[in-house]
């Protein structure tokens, strides 16, 4: 990739020692035009989570999804759909489904069906959820997809002005739960990149 900024130092543990643009977010794009590019992401800096146009193929995301034998693969369309509609970049949500389940085959969502291990509420009905485990469970998970969306764009997290990857993620996945942030941030950011450039 071509860097129109200073290359820096990034923060993902491993043997990669990942650089990246700056700028360059999917969310800001070169020159600050929103949305414009995709190929360039910032992983030592906040990024936002929407984009004007998506970033990866339907059939990129089915890819992904039947590489890692995942239940959900029958959905991989309802994650280009309901990105779009709330505005939100599919490769995002994506990176929160692997990071909490393994794309759906590790943990609690064995049971529940759900790609973002969302607690119980009363919301969560409207989208066909119940109870199960505490856990916001699904029939099906597709109804998921579209239910971590509303989710994540409601008055909890983009309705209170949380927009970035970072911000979201500290109250999503909290120290206090025994989380590891700055891992689980640096992950989405990475696999969101390696998912657009391959």
């Amino acid at each position: 990739q071509t860097c129109d900024g200073e290359y820096v130092q990034g923060l993902c543990p491993g043997p990669t020692n990942w650089q990246c643009c700056v700028p360059g977010t999917c969310g800001e794009g070169k020159g600050g035009e929103s949305g414009k590019d995709c190929s360039l992401i910032e992983l030592t800096k906040k990024f936002s989570i929407f984009a004007e146009k998506s970033c990866i193929s339907k059939e990129k995301i089915k890819r992904i999804l039947e590489n890692a034998n995942s239940p959900a693969v029958d959905c991989y369309d309802e994650f280009i759909t309901y990105g779009e509609s709330y505005g939100i970049d599919p490769t995002i949500a994506l990176g929160f489904f692997r990071q909490e389940s393994g794309f759906g085959k590790e943990g609690e969502a064995r049971y529940t069906k759900s790609i973002g291990n969302i607690k119980y509420s009363k919301d969560c009905k409207e989208f066909g959820g119940k109870r199960v485990h505490g856990y916001c469970g699904f029939d099906n998970w597709c109804d998921s997809v579209n239910y971590w969306y509303h989710f994540i764009n409601g008055r909890g997290y983009v309705g209170s002005g949380l927009v970035t990857v970072d911000d979201i993620i500290r109250k999503y996945a909290p120290e206090s739960d025994g989380n590891d942030v700055k891992l689980y941030t640096c992950n989405i950011k990475k696999w969101a990149q390696e998912w657009r450039d391959s």
